[in-house]
């Protein structure tokens, strides 16, 4: 039996990813980096911690990480308020479902806490229908390790066997394994890699879907 059902958020809520990558390219020109696709495919699902590593790492120890935080989380916040929150399908249909079978839900995401509040609003989503929200800002390690999903579990009281996570990254996949959860993924611009599609128990096209796997247990 599922007892709780945890929601990232970007790419998997919301279709975010192509904002975070458009902030992520603008700050970057602002402080003078020319950076790939690549290396922001590296930082997908990470936290502050984990993203200062992965960029000093690939753009030099001398990377302006606080000041590039500084700009980059007001691009975002900019951008986000210029042009609105996308829906992915089946959002809604997924949380009505929830919500009128009373199925616990935690919001489990690496962004920050007022950036998932702000988004939240944006896309008309009501945060009291989390029974929790779990932000990077809570956590010591970020994706892949499972910290966020085993203290979303501990949070609540349930076991991880008996909750199900859906993700769209290859890092939450890994780190919904890790922690002993079920995983369900919903691609989104992430790369998923066999390796990683070896770790997931569900793939799904839209989050509607979900409520079919519900139905299962």
């Amino acid at each position: 039996m599922i007892k709780l059902v945890i929601l990232d958020m970007d790419g998997t809520m919301f279709d975010t990813e192509p904002l975070w990558d458009k902030a992520f390219m603008e700050t970057n020109k602002i402080l003078g980096y020319n950076v790939s696709e690549e290396l922001h495919q590296k930082i997908i699902g990470s936290n502050g911690k984990t993203t200062e590593m992965i960029l000093k790492n690939s753009l030099g120890e001398d990377y302006p990480f606080q000041r590039f935080n500084e700009l980059y989380f007001d691009t975002l916040i900019n951008l986000v308020n210029r042009e609105g929150i996308k829906i992915k399908p089946g959002l809604i249909e997924l949380l009505n479902y929830l919500i009128n079978n009373k199925y616990p839900i935690a919001l489990a995401s690496s962004s920050r806490k007022d950036i998932i509040y702000n988004d939240l609003e944006k896309a008309g989503i009501d945060k009291n229908i989390f029974n929790i929200i779990v932000s990077g800002d809570d956590l010591k390690d970020s994706k892949p390790n499972p910290e966020i999903f085993i203290k979303t579990c501990q949070k609540l009281n349930v076991k991880p066997s008996d909750s199900i996570v859906i993700e769209d990254s290859n890092n939450g996949i890994i780190a919904a394994s890790k922690a002993g959860c079920i995983p369900i993924l919903i691609p989104d611009i992430d790369i998923i890699t066999d390796k990683v599609l070896s770790l997931v128990k569900y793939k799904c096209d839209n989050l509607s879907e979900v409520i079919d796997i519900l139905k299962k247990y």
